[in-house]
């Protein structure tokens, strides 16, 4: 987490459509390094779409669908789509909170199961998802709450690998379209804060 008074300058963003043009890329949280890896032919014709990368997550012997977002510092999820989708998902105690300009709760959720390990981490609940999110897509799966230093994406074949004191793999689902997907503009400012009482 980044210190209130720090300010971090971002010279650009390196979106889907970039990281595509790879065969793998891997992020090194601890090093703060991103290593892409080139190597196959990319299809210039294709259409131009923003895509995301969605990952089934086993949660108390339940699968979340969650889109990997490697910006967030929590797994964060909407609530009338986990009541929907997976009404036997068990939270811990609840805690009003924000997530940057995010207002929310705090939760603690157990049963988390990546590779052969089982852990827990603090969720950030959102009440409803946004409309315009494919009706299948549970959240978002930020990577430092599972407590993995490394995330490397492969697109031949396709999947992640969580790397840390173990290694999991997991298969992507395939890459949604979010071509109208609807973002609210970031504040000049983004800090992210975690209250929890």
């Amino acid at each position: 987490m980044t210190p209130r008074n720090s300010q971090i300058l971002i010279d650009g963003v390196i979106s889907l459509d970039v990281i595509h043009l790879c065969r793998s890329v891997r992020i090194d949280f601890n090093e703060k390094r991103l290593v892409c890896r080139s190597g196959h032919t990319v299809d210039m014709a294709q259409p131009d779409k923003s895509q995301a990368v969605g990952v089934r997550l086993d949660v108390q012997g339940q699968k979340l669908l969650l889109i990997l977002d490697t910006g967030v510092n929590d797994i964060v999820l909407f609530k009338d789509r986990i009541r929907k989708r997976v009404p036997r998902l068990t939270l811990g105690k609840r805690d009003a909170g924000r997530e940057g300009w995010l207002v929310g709760e705090f939760a603690l959720l157990q049963g988390i199961r990546v590779g052969s390990e089982e852990s827990q981490a603090y969720v950030f609940l959102m009440q409803k998802a946004p409309q315009s999110l494919p009706a299948d897509i549970d959240g978002f799966l930020g990577v430092r709450p599972l407590n993995f230093t490394s995330v490397e994406l492969n697109f031949e074949p396709p999947a992640v690998r969580f790397i840390g004191t173990t290694t999991a793999t997991l298969a992507l689902n395939g890459a949604k379209t979010l071509n109208d997907m609807k973002i609210p503009n970031e504040p000049k400012s983004w800090k992210q804060e975690k209250k929890l009482r």
